[in-house]
């Protein structure tokens, strides 16, 4: 049962521990600010100086009393800020949620970010001489689930057009120092590690990272993380090449190519006003999906770039 606003009988409220940083908070009080509220939803306004960092929240119900009876905190939930006041639709369809949802006011991340002149000079020089861009993953950042070694350098490339052109399909992951507690050895399938798919799974939450990695079983694992489980099943074919065995059913299917299509509008915005046109890099993105999946073999059917961007076009002013 739920009282009249909302949340289970018996408690009175929600009391929210967040930080806006880079650095994770190690519990609910560890430089946190800590507020309440009395519905099941709340709005948060980090401004634009929140832009390009990550906000982190503990939540735990309360009922009041003397003394107050709280109840136990929840995992640390991170999500990146990528534009001040952005809310992705979540059906094509979909009428949108607020002014100017998509209109792109400022850059993903500001010239004035520290990490602007960490990965600036990497990406200048991947540009000019028309090389991939390598980036080593350590196995604390997988464990810690920390993504923006790859989100920050996607950011910072928005500030140039040849930036944003050498690292588009051309950013290339690699997990630097596997332990070999993890049993994966020389050669193995790194996605049978249930810590990488977890990984994957919180990459893929940033739904334009997709058109930025350069490896077809990469990009695809984007979308199959979050299906994968920890007693997931390994497969060997013919040539001697492992995979993942994982049924998909029709509403993940769905989910999948939903994504897809928010990862269009996104990368749309991320490239408003740079002089890159994002049409081919959806279509490429499509294609992949399509293959990837061996969805082009079936009846499964989608919509074209053109209809990606025909919808942002309505939203983003």
């Amino acid at each position: 049962m739920a009282n009249k606003n909302g949340l289970p009988d018996g408690v009175d409220g929600i009391e929210m521990a967040i930080k806006i940083g880079n650095v994770p908070p190690l519990d609910f009080h560890d430089g946190t600010t800590v507020s309440e509220f009395k519905g099941t939803s709340t709005t948060l306004n980090t401004g634009p100086e929140g832009v390009g960092k990550h906000l982190y929240a503990y939540t735990r119900f309360f009922r009041n009393g003397k003394p107050r009876v709280y109840g136990p905190t929840s995992a640390l939930q991170t999500n990146l800020l990528c534009m001040d006041n952005s809310v992705y639709t979540k059906q094509p369809n979909e009428k949108k949620q607020t002014g100017n949802v998509f209109a792109m006011k400022q850059y993903w991340m500001d010239k004035n970010h520290p990490n602007y002149a960490k990965y600036a000079a990497e990406l200048d020089m991947a540009a000019t001489k028309g090389e991939g861009i390598i980036i080593n993953i350590s196995w604390k950042e997988v464990e810690e689930l920390h993504i923006q070694a790859l989100t920050d350098r996607i950011m910072v490339a928005q500030h140039k057009k040849d930036w944003i052109l050498n690292s588009l399909y051309n950013m290339h992951i690699y997990f630097a120092d596997i332990p070999p507690e993890e049993r994966l050895g020389e050669g193995g399938n790194i996605f049978v590690n249930h810590k990488i798919n977890r990984w994957m799974e919180r990459l893929g939450t940033n739904v334009s990272t997709f058109f930025f990695l350069d490896d077809m079983e990469l990009s695809k694992q984007l979308y199959l993380a979050e299906f994968t489980t920890e007693d997931m099943e390994e497969v060997t074919n013919e040539e001697g090449m492992s995979y993942i065995k994982v049924g998909l059913e029709k509403e993940q299917i769905e989910k999948m190519f939903t994504k897809l299509f928010n990862g269009g509008i996104a990368l749309a915005d991320y490239c408003y006003h740079t002089g890159v046109k994002p049409d081919d890099y959806i279509s490429r993105g499509i294609n992949h999906l399509m293959k990837g999946f061996g969805f082009d073999d079936t009846k499964v059917t989608t919509f074209k770039a053109e209809d990606v961007i025909a919808y942002w076009e309505t939203i983003k002013d």
